[in-house]
């Protein structure tokens, strides 16, 4: 029977074993977030190419933490979500605002007050953005598109 001497340092060895695993985990966890947004907006983007998805499951409330602008398009928050929203049928606000912030939008950084922000900006400019239920938003149509 082991000793309660024996035990301790047992438990102690594996604390450090499993301290080391999380310390690399997390070392690799800004680029598993990277990849994470980048293959949830490639599967909306290229449905047909990539199938249903079931080889990866990004999540799809991912969190980027993207600093620098990844395609160069600046502007205001409504001139953004309109280029995004361009050429589509509609987008909920969660992918609109993660496609926001995987293009580099950083905003304040407080994701909650960035959401916010843009959904009371679309709801402000009825005469671009259009909500058509449940927070999906869509541009909306000019007489010259009818």
């Amino acid at each position: 029977m082991a000793t309660t001497t024996d035990l301790i340092e047992q438990a102690r060895n594996r604390y450090r074993e499993l301290s080391t695993i999380l310390d690399a985990a997390e070392s690799v966890r800004p680029e598993w977030k990277q990849l994470q947004v980048f293959l949830a907006m490639a599967e909306r983007l290229f449905p047909k190419e990539l199938g249903d998805g079931s080889q990866s499951a990004p999540a799809r409330d991912a969190q980027p933490e993207i600093r620098q602008g990844v395609n160069g398009n600046a502007g205001t928050i409504a001139d953004r979500a309109e280029r995004i929203l361009r050429g589509r049928d509609r987008l909920p606000l969660k992918d609109l605002f993660a496609e926001m912030r995987a293009g580099g939008w950083q905003a304040t950084g407080i994701e909650r007050n960035d959401q916010n922000n843009l959904r009371n900006t679309l709801a402000s400019r009825k005469d671009r953005f259009e909500n058509t239920g449940r927070n999906i938003w869509r541009l909306k149509e000019t007489p010259m598109q009818k």
